[in-house]
């Protein structure tokens, strides 16, 4: 939208509640202009906030995940007359299959991950591949019972259901919402006053105008927080924030519950008070400390294929591209990186002076990727943090010739991504 302005000499408005830190930084030094909204629409109160820390919380006899204090807060609601909205974004009824004997988890065998339980389907699904298959009725390597651990918006469906018989409860993911017009009678229904309850992925985060919905409880607010991403708390401050405010928006005011493992975490301290400001402030200090975007810019190669010393192979041939011909053994680890866990600087003494790096080019990798495979594909990457756009077009340069397929390999180039996974 931006290339598309400039080329018709047009203006752009990017209007949100939590900008991206990009954009924040631009609108801070001048090259955007910042109009600010500091009042609520209408003019409605600020919600309540309350903090659960679930690590607390799970040491209760006969915990599930919802809390005391969400469980009195729905109590409180519905004696109000008031309607509720749940946040978790997560679609299934459990994460994970586990053996508690051999102590392993039914994984997808074409993928890197552990398959969910869909307990009103009675599938089991891969997110990624699509794969599906009956639950087994024990652990395939050692025939013990199989023990459904973690939760999901179908789970947290269920509990609501059990904890509050007669409350009319809906839910909306990409498991209930794929029939045409699903969307709309559920919304529909809730605005009626139909649906007591609404239990959702991030589909309800943003864009809802409910004046009764008096309470939003987020079920588990930093579930994204420790991904291998540099962007997983903004993404993390973005959800809650916009949970947030879908209550306290009519005259009846509103209350905010946020369970997590890790309550004060700035992400969900600032993002339950939607301290956008204070959030940002924490943020790009540690960004621009590492280099990352906005502070720099970001080019991520993933190679991926079947055979796994190939993909291995391919990638270490690209490291060697970007960082100087002169390197052909086996990166040694020298730096790692705290918000890219895993990843390694290619840097001296592996690659010698002169051998052709790219000046303000540092290379993360090549590693395996934090997901490393999926449809059957082995999956390792690169990311080549970059100082100035120059830098970045050398990169290209280098890099130009070499996605060709090649077999079984497939080689994507990303610039600027919006996700490490």
């Amino acid at each position: 939208a931006i290339e598309r302005a400039r080329l018709s000499n047009a203006a752009v408005v990017l209007g949100t509640a939590t900008p991206s830190l990009e954009a924040w930084q631009r609108a801070q030094t001048g090259l955007y202009d910042l109009v600010s909204l500091p009042e609520r629409v209408a003019g409605g109160r600020t919600p309540e906030m309350v903090l659960v820390d679930l690590t607390v919380e799970e040491r209760r006899k006969g915990f599930t995940y919802l809390s005391d204090p969400l469980k009195a807060a729905m109590e409180e609601t519905f004696r109000r007359n008031g309607q509720v909205i749940l946040f978790l974004n997560r679609r299934g009824w459990a994460t994970v299959l586990l053996c508690h004997t051999c102590r392993t988890s039914l994984k997808c065998p074409r993928c890197e991950v552990s398959l969910t339980l869909h307990r009103r389907v009675n599938r089991v699904l891969c997110h990624y591949c699509g794969h599906e298959e009956a639950p087994p009725a024990a652990c395939p390597d050692c025939s013990t019972r199989l023990r459904p651990l973690g939760f999901g918006t179908e789970k947290v469906e269920d509990e609501v259901r059990r904890v509050f018989s007669g409350v009319n409860v809906a839910r909306m993911d990409s498991d209930t919402m794929s029939a045409r017009g699903a969307h709309a009678t559920v919304l529909d229904a809730f605005a009626a006053g139909d649906v007591h309850v609404l239990v959702g992925t991030q589909m309800i985060a943003k864009g809802l105008d409910f004046p009764n919905a008096l309470l939003v409880g987020v079920i588990c607010g930093d579930s994204a927080l420790f991904l291998p991403d540099y962007r997983a708390a903004e993404r993390t401050f973005q959800l809650v924030a916009q949970v947030a405010g879908r209550t306290g928006r009519g005259p009846k005011g509103g209350r905010v519950v946020v369970q997590a493992y890790d309550p004060q975490h700035n992400a969900i301290r600032m993002g339950i008070s939607q301290d956008f400001v204070a959030f940002s402030r924490g943020e790009l200090k540690q960004r621009a400390e590492l280099g990352y975007p906005p502070f720099g810019r970001l080019v991520r190669v993933v190679v991926q294929g079947k055979d796994l010393d190939e993909v291995r192979a391919r990638g270490r041939e690209l490291g060697e591209r970007l960082m100087g011909r002169a390197v052909r053994q086996p990166a040694k680890p020298i730096v790692t990186e705290s918000l890219l866990p895993g990843m390694e600087v290619l840097a001296e003494p592996v690659v010698k002076p002169g051998a052709g790096q790219i000046a303000g080019v540092v290379l993360l990798g090549p590693a395996p990727a934090p997901i490393p495979r999926i449809d059957e594909r082995h999956r390792w990457h690169l990311v080549a943090k970059c100082e100035t756009d120059a830098a970045v077009d050398e990169v290209l340069s280098r890099l130009r010739g070499q996605v060709a397929p090649k077999k079984d390999l497939r080689v994507l180039v990303d610039v600027d991504p919006l996700s490490m996974l």
